[in-house]
């Protein structure tokens, strides 16, 4: 089934450009929030999927948010740029749940700025303490990891919290913000397959100027 969660814009421009649209956030102060909290991704359950169209305006820093829970104790999610150093050039994507334990992938590699890429971390919930982070980029899936919780269950992060794109939500405060254009942001309360995460990257591709495999 489908349904639609509003968010708030905070500062980011809308933009039709080349028949795109997306929001433009300026890596100073703009960010998109939920507007009321959700638990709806299964991570206690099944697992979940965020799937983005980001495009870097400039290189990421280190921690700079992609998307984010809302930090009120524990994150039940977040997908960030995550470095391998720290000089904010060799960056990683990361999906994971933390809190006093810290579990998800990273894929480490130099981001590469002006160009769309289709990011799609997944969590397929094995048992209440045993699940696997799945990292894909275009439609091609780059690590998968798998992970076991050495105290609680997954159910003890399912926070109900608001979700926060371009920057990192610390209770209120707002840090991290990230200088990226976002297109299509899609979350489902299931892992999506191989197949399906490449169908998807493949039907919507043209839209970001990017051609079809059979063209």
């Amino acid at each position: 089934s489908q349904s639609r969660y509003n968010l708030t814009n905070n500062g980011a421009t809308w933009t039709v450009s080349g028949g795109r649209r997306y929001f433009e956030l300026d890596g100073v102060n703009d960010y998109i929030e939920g507007t009321t909290n959700t638990t709806s991704l299964g991570i206690n359950t099944v697992g979940w999927t965020w799937s983005i169209w980001i495009y870097y305006v400039t290189t990421p820093a280190w921690l700079d948010g992609i998307i984010l829970a809302k930090l009120v104790g524990n994150i039940p999610y977040y997908f960030d740029n995550r470095n391998q150093n720290t000089s904010g050039n060799g960056n990683g994507y990361r999906i994971g749940v933390t809190g006093t334990l810290d579990r998800g992938a990273n894929f480490a590699q130099t981001i590469t700025t002006g160009v769309w890429v289709h990011a799609v971390g997944t969590f397929t919930y094995t048992s209440s303490t045993a699940g696997t982070f799945k990292i894909y980029l275009d439609g091609v899936e780059k690590v998968s990891t798998a992970q076991t919780l050495t105290s609680g269950t997954w159910a003890d992060y399912n926070t109900s919290t608001v979700p926060t794109i371009g920057a990192l939500n610390l209770n209120g405060t707002l840090m991290r913000f990230n200088n990226i254009r976002v297109g299509e942001v899609l979350n489902y309360n299931r892992p999506l397959t191989a197949t399906e995460i490449s169908n998807n990257y493949n039907s919507s591709k043209s839209n970001y100027g990017l051609y079809r495999d059979w063209e």
